[in-house]
Order: C-alpha cells, then structure tokens, then sequence
C-alpha cells in the first residue's frame, strides 16, 4: 500500500507533535532536579498552585518567571539601574 500525502502529512504532523512534548517533559524534568537556588538563578520559582490565565499549563505543578521583562525594566527605571542619567 502506498502512503497518500493526506497520511504522509498526517504522521509527519504527529512525529513533531510527539518530538516537542519529549523535549518539554525533558525540560520539566531537569527543572525539578535543580534546587531553589537554582531556579532563581534562571528567574524561575516553583508554582504555588493559584490558578490564572495560564492555569491549564499550570495544573500538574510547574514553573512561573520571578517577573516579567517589563516589571524588571520598571524596577531598574525606578531605582536608575538602567544606566541612564536623568
């Protein structure tokens, strides 16, 4: 039987389905070896289980950034950390 291109495209679809959630459980598992140190090193801290707008990402535990890019350039703006003079 000879693979249609409908089939072909199919089970192309599903390898790159199945190859990125292998390489996201690889990451959620190296980030659980790491300790707290770690984790803030990266700007990351383990999840606290409050549900927001992401929560089905969320929901088996996982990870959330310290702060945004935004709320970190807001802080350096505020405390003239960005390097600029006034």
């Amino acid at each position: 039987m000879v693979p249609t291109l409908s089939r072909m495209l199919a089970m192309s679809t599903l390898h790159a389905s199945l190859k990125k959630w292998r390489g996201r459980r690889n990451t959620i598992r190296a980030l659980a070896d790491l300790d707290e140190h770690q984790l803030r090193d990266i700007g990351l801290r383990r999840d606290d289980g409050r549900p927001d707008d992401n929560f089905r990402l969320r929901r088996r535990g996982g990870y959330r950034a310290l702060a945004d890019v935004d709320d970190i350039q807001q802080v350096a703006e505020g405390n003239n950390l960005s390097g600029e003079t006034k």
